[in-house]
């Protein structure tokens, strides 16, 4: 999987009014500009507040809740509780992963510890071919709390291509997260760190 099929799931996207991006590991091979690794699945990371309009975009379609890491059928107009993270879609032959992403107001805010928050128009950012991207920061720290061998290649690979706003972003959330990580470290060397 390469960018060139982000373009076509972005392509039939077009008309969503909503923010979105691709989110995981694609998140990172967004801001890095390449595929750094394979990819089982394609993220598309959305509001919660905006469900309703996604409804629209499938309105055919069969919508799942991830329950237990099992799909629960939804019915029409069912608004999922909070403790649900991810809907699958299946629209025919097509198949989307929807991470329901929470906020506050104008800011995100990660579902692990409210006191972590971002600006929403900070959340999603533009990579190669103008394709929407979670921003690799907020990626970063949903990685951090599970921390698998790819996770350790996300961190690596993207950590040089960090903007000093996603840097010190990053290490204050890990403080307040966690108190310590073992990502701080390197982000106090880059020269962005703090």
């Amino acid at each position: 999987m390469d960018f060139k099929e982000l373009t076509k799931i972005a392509g039939k996207l077009e008309d969503v009014f909503a923010v979105w991006g691709f989110g995981g590991g694609w998140a990172i091979d967004g801001t890095v500009g390449t595929v750094t690794r394979p990819h089982d699945d394609v993220d598309i990371c959305i509001l919660r507040e905006d469900l309703e309009e996604w409804r629209e975009v499938w309105p055919d379609a069969n919508w799942f809740k991830m329950v237990d890491g099992r799909e629960v059928p939804m019915k029409e107009g069912e608004v999922p509780a909070e403790t649900v993270h991810k809907l699958h879609v299946r629209d025919g032959a097509d198949f989307y992963e929807l991470v329901l992403l929470e906020t506050k107001g104008e800011d995100w805010i990660y579902r692990d510890d409210a006191r972590v928050k971002m600006p929403i128009e900070e959340v999603f950012v533009a990579g190669p071919e103008r394709l929407p991207f979670l921003n690799p920061a907020v990626a970063l720290l949903q990685k951090s709390k599970n921390i698998r061998d790819k996770d350790v290649k996300d961190f690596k690979a993207v950590l040089p291509f960090l903007s000093a706003f996603e840097s010190e972003w990053l290490m204050l959330a890990l403080k307040v997260v966690y108190g310590e990580h073992i990502w701080m470290t390197a982000l106090k060397e880059t020269k962005h760190g703090l």
